[in-house]
């Protein structure tokens, strides 16, 4: 296959991430979208008094939830030096919105130049990385950005501490502290998610090197373009899909057990409605012919009873009476 038929195919598949995302966020109902990135709660309860009920936690099968999204690795080899880099000095500053983000007192390291103490090891791809003395730190103006992590090397002692602390409006979300040496870059991974600004500060010089990210959109839409120019990437976006098949399959089961217990506590619920309903039906909608026919027949069988039981009081009164009369007992 050529390039630019790898080029069309990746297209292709950034589209199917974003009919992903646009998919996730119609999945509401009357404000409740259990499918988006905001992780949102459903309460269904079962009784007026809500002790018996079911706890539904949303989950987020947008594009990046789910982990189709790749991430953008900046080795700093594209940077457009003006010129720079060239002889002495061979270190700069990085400038604002290269790959999209801010950079505040982060150098670019020449590394074919810089070959004492531990600068020649900072490298993992390429002849230059960033870099910083004490502090820096990494931004964006608009959304925010996630960071996977980098490769970190001590310029110039060992020992040096380093702090990475991720922020957003200025509230500190994440952080993460690691040692480097001299000897050679160490990978820190970071996983700090939908954050707007990243400090860095360190006890000397330190080196970073495949600095690993994505931009997010203030939507929530993380964004990446595919660059399937080599087979590596294919296979890599191929694995997400593994793993995100995966995923679904287990979201999709929890959603289902949580649905069946709703499916039954609603058919009992409608079966217990529709006896209610008979028996309100079967007081309220009487046939009045037929209640009045019956209420006849009950007082008749009433002045029935009351008539048989005054015969039979007179009839034993009259057996009485003749019994206790003076003919009765001159006569036998």
């Amino acid at each position: 296959e050529d390039q630019s038929e790898r080029a069309i195919l990746a297209e292709q598949f950034d589209e199917i991430l974003n009919q992903i995302n646009l998919v996730s966020e119609d999945s509401g109902y009357r404000g409740v979208n259990l499918l988006d990135r905001t992780n949102q709660i459903l309460e269904v309860f079962f009784n007026e008094s809500g002790d018996s009920n079911l706890t539904i936690t949303g989950v987020n099968a947008s594009a990046k939830g789910l982990g189709l999204v790749g991430w953008d690795v900046l080795g700093f080899d594209d940077l457009d030096l003006d010129g720079a880099g060239v002889g002495w000095p061979p270190f700069g500053l990085v400038s604002n919105g290269y790959a999209g983000l801010d950079w505040q007192n982060v150098l670019w390291l020449d590394m074919k130049t810089l070959t004492g103490f531990g600068f020649a090891n900072g490298t993992v791809s390429g002849d230059y990385v960033a870099g910083f003395v004490g502090s820096a730190s990494i931004s964006v103006s608009d959304g925010t950005f996630d960071f996977k992590g980098a490769y970190f090397t001590a310029g110039q002692f060992d020992d040096t501490s380093l702090t990475i602390t991720g922020y957003v409006d200025g509230v500190e979300q994440y952080s993460r502290s690691v040692v480097v040496d001299t000897d050679g870059p160490i990978w820190l991974e970071a996983n700090f998610t939908e954050i707007d600004r990243l400090d860095f500060s360190g006890s000397g010089i330190v080196e970073m090197d495949e600095f690993t990210y994505r931009l997010v959109s203030p939507s929530g839409v993380a964004i990446h373009s595919e660059d399937w120019g080599t087979n590596a990437s294919i296979e890599d976006a191929i694995q997400r899909i593994d793993s995100a098949l995966v995923t679904l399959r287990a979201q999709s089961k929890t959603l289902a057990s949580n649905l069946n217990v709703i499916t039954s506590r609603q058919d009992f619920t409608q079966e217990m409605v529709n006896t209610l309903n008979e028996g309100a039906s079967n007081l309220t909608n009487a046939d009045m012919n037929q209640e009045a026919a019956s209420m006849l027949m009950l007082q008749t069988r009433q002045l029935l009873g009351s008539t048989s039981l005054s015969l039979a009081a007179q009839a034993e009164q009259s057996v009485l009476s003749l019994l206790l009369s003076d003919d009765y007992f001159s006569f036998h």
